[in-house]
């Protein structure tokens, strides 16, 4: 029985931590905005569990929806791609993905204004 709880100890753990690293959206603020806000600067809000800022991302593209709400001082929600989204050109082709990266703080999208 003691393995049993061992092995779930550590199914748990390597969970918690494979979580924590995982990058699904963040709330932040807009720093600054650029060509007709299609294009932000944020700094993610919550810091992290060493109580350190995180660090502020650049060239956020902003979702049309959102390009006419946004604002600088204003508070974003920021999704991050399941894959990498660097081949995306903005059209309704197909891409191909250019290498393993998954949730990367890289591959940020401005979805909401709140």
């Amino acid at each position: 029985m003691a393995k049993r709880n061992n092995l779930n100890i550590l199914m748990n753990t390597a969970e918690n931590n494979v979580m924590r690293k995982l990058n699904v959206a963040h709330i932040c603020s807009v720093i600054s905005l650029k060509e007709n806000n299609k294009m932000a600067t944020v700094q993610p809000l919550a810091q992290t569990d060493e109580g350190v800022e995180r660090a502020v991302l650049i060239d956020v593209p902003v979702t049309k929806n959102c390009q006419e709400l946004i604002g600088v001082d204003g508070i974003v929600v920021v999704l991050f791609m399941d894959r990498n989204s660097s081949n995306f050109n903005g059209s309704p082709e197909t891409f191909k993905i250019k290498d393993e990266r998954a949730h990367s703080v890289n591959d940020g999208v401005v979805i909401g204004v709140l």
